[in-house]
């Protein structure tokens, strides 16, 4: 057996910096969302009433919304973003791709990118703007897109 020493400090003997650090991170740990400013987001895409088998979509903040842009891949139709990469609370421009699921993604540089399935007022081009509000739920944002 190994001797147990009994002159461990504890948290209670530690000086109180240390003490009052510790308990701060462990309110803070609790406390508010877990990337403020950012939201996870989910729902349904579809072109003419079909959903989409394969696509992306892309939250890019516009205006006075701050953030990175977030991104998520459309399958069969559902696409889910979220709190790691969430999408910025306030405006952003949605930009929304599909493509053949039959083609492979690319793997490795000098590979030309898949064929674009929708025109692209819905991607490069896109004016699909939505406001996304501060919420620790899931929001549910659905596109369906017309030609």
């Amino acid at each position: 057996m190994f001797p147990v020493s009994t002159n461990r400090p504890s948290l209670i003997s530690c000086p109180r910096s240390l003490r009052n650090f510790w308990l701060f991170v462990i309110i803070l740990a609790g406390c508010g969302a877990a990337y403020p400013g950012r939201v996870e987001v989910s729902g349904s895409v579809s072109y003419d009433g079909e959903p989409i088998e394969d696509g992306l979509i892309r939250f890019i903040p516009e205006g006075a919304t701050r953030g990175s842009i977030a991104q998520g891949k459309i399958i069969d139709g559902q696409y889910h973003i979220d709190h790691l990469g969430g999408v910025a609370v306030g405006t952003n421009r949605v930009e929304i791709r599909a493509y053949d699921p039959k083609v492979p993604e690319p793997m490795g540089p000098g590979i030309p990118p898949r064929e674009q399935l929708l025109p692209e007022r819905f991607n490069k081009e896109s004016e699909l703007i939505t406001t996304v509000e501060n919420s620790r739920s899931v929001i549910e944002l659905n596109f369906d897109l017309r030609p």
